[in-house]
């Protein structure tokens, strides 16, 4: 009797043990997909373009839940199977965080049911959108085959288009409007078409630059945790503004400027976009770079990055600076292949390329023959002259391979410097080939491009 006495008291134990861990859960998403049978899902959550595995859940009984004693921070969420395929997108907002899902692993989304009305009418969003976008391809195809000429029938296929984008305009309002004040209203709203304008058209491209801020609330941290945030700001400085230094580096303080009152917003983005110009492979973009290291890191306006990463920043932004296009480039004064001194600044040509390259170098085997084409083919006729710096370790490889190349430009040896100008710093050489094209006074017009693309330069200066 006491035995089942004794029993019975650790089983009510266990039981409140439970009921009390129920009563702490504060979110919990409950997943069943007939036809999956993996082990565990996982729950991701998006932090700008990042997608990040936040929790696991094992199969019970045809069902994953994913629990936690603390509400979630709104955003969009992704379901995964073992192998990362998505499964279910889904937003968490201030509803109730007790949210069920169920489907058939066949025809997934659209069977897709939910006890979160937010995400109803997200899910019903995407199955409109598909449907919309079967009903316009044919027309869109038909338009495209079709003749300028037959005006009557091309006027007919714009109407079926417009008629179904119009439709497609009204319902995305009208979901806006409903979910004015929750994150599936300011996702959608973010993320409306905008057209893009001829950029020439200064006064319409201005209005939909104000358009799109109009629509994208960059402000709202909740977009931080959304894919949209990082979308949206490189569609802007993608399609929204013109590709030049000075552009991007004024739409990178309008950016800026609009988050600087939301920290966490602010962290996010200030890294992408240095990130983003930083390793950019676009010829200029380093001058974004090094703005954006003045403004905002050198000027003592983050105080949040670690002062190591800081530090590395500002050196590399001092190499970029004096290699910027547009400046005058840096001398070089080393030795020709006879020892005769030879500085870049005592050649007075139209046009100067200077050219970084090594014997050993497979790229450079291609591009060499390619320059010396246009040389023998150009120099007189664009004044132009190569002033080319070897950074191989091999006299007798480099003595080879001008002979082997039938080469008459000026030649110098970078492993004989006078004067203790290293060129792979000055001239930032980090591989090789590395061209760079001058003008008469020096100053930089071109860098880092393929050998192709020099005389395109040359002819447009």
């Amino acid at each position: 009797m006491k035995l089942l006495y004794k029993k019975f008291i650790l089983c009510l134990f266990i039981a409140l043990i439970a009921a009390s861990a129920c009563g702490k859960e504060k979110s919990k998403i409950t997943v069943r997909v007939e036809g999956i049978s993996d082990s565990v899902l996982y729950l991701c959550q998006y932090y700008g373009a990042g997608i990040y595995i936040i929790d696991t859940a094992v199969r019970e009984k045809s069902a994953y839940c994913f629990s936690s004693g603390t509400l979630r921070p709104e955003g969009m969420y992704l379901i995964t199977d073992k192998s990362l395929r998505h499964l279910i997108e889904f937003f968490i907002g201030d509803e109730s965080q007790k949210i069920s899902f169920s489907s058939t692993k066949d025809n997934l989304v659209e069977n897709l049911q939910t006890n979160s009305s937010l995400n109803a009418d997200f899910f019903d969003y995407i199955r409109f959108l598909a449907v919309k976008q079967r009903e316009v391809t044919p027309f869109i195809q038909m338009r495209d085959k079709l003749q300028q000429s037959d005006s009557a029938a091309m006027a007919l296929l714009q109407k079926e288009i417009g008629d179904i984008d119009w439709a497609v305009d009204d319902y995305i309002d009208a979901l806006i409007a409903k979910h004015e004040n929750d994150i599936l209203g300011l996702f959608i709203k973010a993320g409306k078409p905008l057209k893009v304008v001829n950029k020439n058209d200064v006064n319409v491209y201005k209005e939909r630059q104000k358009e799109f801020w109009n629509n994208f609330e960059v402000t709202d941290k909740r977009l931080l945790r959304t894919p949209i945030l990082d979308e949206r700001i490189e569609f802007y400085l993608n399609r929204l503004v013109v590709p030049y230094p000075d552009s991007l580096c004024a739409a990178a303080d309008v950016i800026m400027n609009k988050i600087k009152d939301t920290p966490e917003t602010l962290k996010h983005v200030l890294w992408k976009l240095t990130e983003r110009f930083g390793d950019s492979d676009i010829m200029g973009y380093d001058a974004v770079f090094v703005h954006i290291v003045d403004n905002y890191y050198s000027s003592g306006f983050n105080t949040w990055t670690d002062s190591i990463i800081v530090n590395n920043l500002r050196d590399r932004a001092e190499v970029m600076r004096p290699l910027l296009i547009g400046k005058t480039a840096p001398d070089l004064r080393l030795c020709d292949t006879d020892m005769n001194y030879m500085p870049l600044f005592s050649i007075h040509a139209q046009y100067i390329v200077v050219y970084f390259w090594d014997d050993d170098c497979e790229i450079c085997k291609r591009a060499t023959p390619r320059l010396v084409d246009l040389y023998d083919r150009s120099r007189d006729a664009y004044d132009l002259e190569v002033y080319a710096v070897y950074t191989g370790n091999s006299g007798r490889g480099m003595e080879q391979y001008i002979n082997d190349n039938k080469i008459s430009w000026i030649n110098v040896d970078g492993r004989i410097n006078p004067f203790g100008d290293e060129y792979s710093r000055l001239y930032n050489v980090q591989y090789t080939p590395t061209i760079y094209l001058l003008d008469r006074e020096k100053r930089i017009i071109a860098k880092q491009i393929p050998v192709e693309m020099l005389e395109k330069f040359i002819t447009n200066d």
